[in-house]
């Protein structure tokens, strides 16, 4: 899978967008929950190039 381009995600987002193994991204929303998005090959559809896309959440702040 090739990278996301960050430098243009976060300038059109409203979140705070970033990664730290180069594989799951975190957005942050304004309301400090942070989510953990990512993709994972998928040999099950295809042998490459398929892929999962998750999302979860890590903090869930009470407003």
């Amino acid at each position: 899978m090739n990278p996301l381009d960050l430098t243009r995600i976060c300038r059109l987002a409203p979140y705070k967008v970033w990664t730290e193994d180069g594989r799951d991204y975190y957005v942050e929303t304004s309301r400090g929950q942070i989510f953990d998005i990512g993709f994972m090959d998928d040999y099950s559809i295809w042998p490459t190039g398929a892929y999962q896309f998750t999302i979860s959440i890590l903090t869930n702040k009470p407003e």
